[in-house]
């Protein structure tokens, strides 16, 4: 008679694959997230609030990046890679030495992505790993939240500049000292911002300089400047007693009031100048002092007619 082969039961089925559907987002590797974004209507990563990705953001409305060769150097999670796909760039590359590989997979499988993703090697490894035709030059290179994290942040923008093809963009984004001169600051038990892997902050001079000096000539700028500031001072009545209550209640701090048609200039963090294209129009840095509002009128320089 014929024997029956009894199963093994000493090996364990493979695991079935994680669902696309994100059926628990609680799950360890749905936390801690660099950005916020909509994988499923109402699931939304638990992504951080940092201002520092609206400057770049809004940075990259004025570029054109049909057609071009595009690098997210820092890519956390993608966001700024997809944004340039869907603005039909003609390749897109994001790097980031943290591999973020389970996360990156889920965004690109839920949101349709394509972008070529390279991780999990230090910045000098990059430009051969992105390299294609004998080339690692970009026309669009977009790197935020990076320089601060590097104990040698001189040559990791040197690196980072040496990918920008001649005539690129480079889109920089990083933290820098409001003070005059050309300083580096060292974030020594976090003196400056939290000591968590942020080395070393420039002053806004410094970063200029360095930035020319490596053949970059600056486009474009955004900041935040400290202080406070009302526009249309005098085109919207309500504008001057709401302001002068926020000042009363400690609401905001003292800055600039602005009429129609004039404009403030800052350079480095400070005020530059006032131009005005309005005969009469005005501006003033308004303060308090013991419960009272002062208003100080600036020097006003008048454009020529156009």
């Amino acid at each position: 008679m014929g024997s029956v082969k009894e199963p093994d039961t000493t090996q364990k089925p493979p695991p079935p694959p994680r669902p696309l559907p994100l059926s628990d987002p609680t799950a360890s590797w749905f936390q801690d997230w660099y950005y916020k974004i909509e994988l499923e209507p109402s699931v939304v990563t638990d992504g951080k609030d940092y201002l520092g990705q609206i400057p770049i953001r809004l940075l990259l409305r004025g570029i054109d990046v049909a057609g071009q060769r595009c690098l997210d150097v820092g890519a956390m999670e993608g966001v700024m890679s997809i944004l340039m796909e869907r603005r039909q760039a003609a390749r897109v590359v994001a790097y980031d030495r943290m591999p973020n590989d389970e996360k990156v997979k889920t965004v690109r499988e839920k949101l349709g992505a394509k972008f070529e993703y390279v991780a999990g090697m230090e910045l000098p490894d990059m430009p051969q790993a992105v390299s294609r035709d004998g080339s690692s030059l970009f026309d669009v290179v977009v790197c935020g939240g990076l320089l601060y994290h590097a104990f040698d942040p001189l040559t990791a923008l040197c690196r980072v500049r040496g990918m920008v093809r001649p005539g690129g963009v480079l889109l920089l984004e990083t933290a820098a000292v409001l003070e005059e001169g050309y300083g580096m600051y060292f974030n020594a038990e976090g003196a400056i911002y939290n000591a968590c892997s942020n080395f070393w902050f420039p002053s806004v001079g410094c970063l200029d300089y360095l930035v020319r000096y490596l053949r970059l000539r600056p486009l474009d700028c955004m900041s935040f400047l400290p202080g406070s500031c009302c526009p249309h001072y005098d085109g919207e009545a309500e504008r001057r007693p709401a302001y002068h209550a926020y000042l009363e209640s400690g609401d905001i701090k003292p800055g600039y009031a602005i009429e129609d048609g004039a404009a403030a200039h800052f350079r480095h963090g400070r005020l530059e100048r006032v131009v005005s294209k309005r005969a009469g129009a005005k501006a003033y840095y308004v303060s308090i002092d013991k419960g009272t509002v002062n208003e100080r009128a600036l020097d006003v320089t008048q454009l020529p007619a156009a």
